[in-house]
């Protein structure tokens, strides 16, 4: 049989011993009653051995009215307190129900089965008070530990955050709860951009789209939002739940891998890879459009002796050196990329093969003009194919290094156009 510990706290001898008969005489439960007479000594026992339920009279010897009541709400915060008031003094009882109690019972007005009934109640609403606020203090403990920001909107409207949203957007809570669409956290130029995509998803059940953002400072950040919807019990739609992850360093990570996947590292022009896919589609748009196309492919003349005379690190000085002179010698439209050690690939669109070669032609002479500091006058060889006589990439890339070997052959510091002869 399943027991409940009563804490009686009555200085009434008569009343205490009728409410103890009334609880000891239940057929199908037992009460474990233990009677005090003095606040002190209810204290003093409820620390030593926490009841389920007190039933406590406001009007003792050392205590009297809501000052009693709450002492021993602030000693026992999670069990259930159930107040004995008499006729003349209902009021009390009122207002300890207000600050807490479970409730209130008039004295020589209620029958055994109703205080039975009513202390069994009292506790059992206690425990249920206690694991609702067990419940929202792990929730609460969760979206404080979240580094995502959160915030549950109900009826459009914003009924709950966590500090992380406060943090990652620079609104104060009492500034985002309350808010409707468009959030404070949208930039007013995006408003209805961002608008659409939020109701896209809501009218999907939820999902995640990244939006650009803004925090009270009015700096602007990338951010992956995602929506929950958020059902009751019963599975009713009753709002939904957002979470919004700033992902401002995994937008600069994805850059980065972009231009290592693009990007020569030592110099910063295109690498072969990229400059390739860029042949490509220049091919593809001059057959398309028709037009012209040349490809130039260059060579460092003598480059193995300046890395074993002076160094690869002087060498790789050199190499930047001559990539910023090639850059601010391109034509506008032009693309230029290291393909190799000291090789370099000049993509030339809208340009047949002798208005290439002129273009080359100059570039290779600034270069060459200026001496480098380290290692003095370096001079370049080249060579040229347009698409009209290649047809694809791979063939322009043949016939433009047969070329540029007939200009190493030649004496090297020239340009040569590829002839077919």
């Amino acid at each position: 049989m399943s027991s409940t510990a009563v804490l009686l706290v009555e200085d009434s001898a008569v009343d205490a011993r009728l409410a103890t008969l009334r609880l000891e005489q239940s057929p199908g439960h037992r009460f474990s009653v233990e009677h005090v007479t003095r606040l002190s000594d209810a204290l003093a026992s409820a620390l030593e051995n926490e009841p389920d339920v007190v039933l406590l009279d406001l009007g003792l010897a050392d205590s009297d009215g809501l000052a009693t009541f709450s002492a021993l709400r602030t000693a026992l915060p999670e069990v259930a307190i159930v107040v004995l008031s008499s006729l003349d003094d209902e009021q009390a009882g009122l207002e300890a129900v207000r600050h807490g109690a479970q409730d209130f019972l008039v004295k020589g007005d209620v029958g055994g089965d109703a205080l039975r009934r009513c202390v069994r109640y009292a506790v059992s609403r206690a425990r249920a008070e206690r694991a609702l606020r067990r419940e929202r203090e792990y929730s609460q403990a969760i979206l404080s530990s979240m580094s995502e920001g959160f915030s549950l909107t109900v009826d459009g409207m914003i009924v709950s955050v966590n500090d992380s949203l406060c943090k990652l957007t620079g609104f104060q809570r009492d500034e985002l709860l309350g808010a409707k669409v468009p959030l404070p956290f949208w930039p007013p130029e995006l408003a209805e951009q961002t608008s659409a995509k939020w109701a896209h998803l809501l009218g999907q059940d939820g999902g995640e789209v990244e939006l650009t953002l803004m925090r009270k400072t009015g700096q602007r950040f990338p951010a992956l939002v995602t929506l929950h919807p958020a059902r009751s019990a019963a599975g009713a739609l009753i709002g939904f739940a957002s979470t919004l992850r700033d992902i401002t360093e995994s937008r600069h990570y994805e850059e980065l891998l972009q231009r290592l996947a693009s990007e020569d590292d030592l110099t910063g022009l295109a690498n072969r890879r990229f400059f390739s896919e860029r042949l490509q589609k220049e091919i593809a748009r001059t057959k398309r459009r028709g037009g012209t196309l040349s490809l130039a492919l260059l060579d460092l003349d003598h480059f193995k002796a300046v890395n074993d005379t002076y160094g690869h690190p002087i060498g790789d000085r050199v190499l930047v050196e001559v990539a910023t002179r090639l850059r601010s010698a391109l034509r506008a439209g032009d693309d230029v990329a290291r393909l190799s050690g000291e090789e370099f690939g000049w993509l030339l669109p809208d340009c047949d093969a002798p208005a290439a070669w002129t273009a080359v032609e100059r570039a290779l002479r600034f270069v060459s003009a200026v001496p480098f500091a380290e290692v003095g006058t370096l001079t370049i060889s080249a060579g040229i194919c347009d698409l009209g006589d290649a047809g694809s990439a791979e063939r322009l890339y043949s016939l433009a290094d047969e070329a540029l070997y007939e200009a190493k052959a030649a004496g090297r510091n020239r340009v040569h156009l590829y002839s077919g002869a």
